[in-house]
């Protein structure tokens, strides 16, 4: 894995990123996370202690009513994983459990609108706030 040592190497990686097609859909995921598992990047690392307090936040679809229950801001069930199509930060199939020590940033990274403002709509949101079980952790 490639470190950054000196800003060539940073200008390098940044020129390696523009010339990647990420117009193309189907290959842009793909191709981005090659280019990136070539480099070591650190990143910000928190402590979830016990007893913190997160927030998380769902989008209701037209037909939905507000969520409820706490299964349905929960994390997807293993039986149900074949559902999950490609997002921001996975693959089809394997889930990423969003959510965040401030109630804003949940919504924010939820809401179509804040990453789209130029086509804004009423969204319906429920945001959960909770204090979640941690049963196992993953260091990337």
């Amino acid at each position: 894995m490639k470190e950054f040592n000196t800003e060539s190497e940073v200008i390098d990686f940044i020129s390696t990123l523009k010339k990647l097609n990420l117009c193309n859909t189907s290959t842009a995921y793909l191709d981005l996370k090659n280019v990136l598992l070539e480099y070591s990047i650190p990143l910000p690392v928190i402590t979830i202690e016990k007893g913190m307090i997160l927030f998380r936040s769902r989008i209701h679809s037209d037909i939905e009513k507000y969520f409820s229950t706490t299964s349905e801001l929960s994390h997807i069930p293993i039986g149900k994983r074949h559902l999950i199509k490609r997002g921001r930060a996975n693959e089809p199939e394997q889930p990423i459990f969003y959510c965040s020590t401030m109630r804003e940033l949940a919504f924010m990274e939820t809401s179509k609108n804040v990453r789209n403002s130029k086509n804004a709509s009423i969204e319906e949101v429920t945001t959960e706030c909770g204090r979640l079980k941690i049963i196992c952790v993953l260091y990337c």
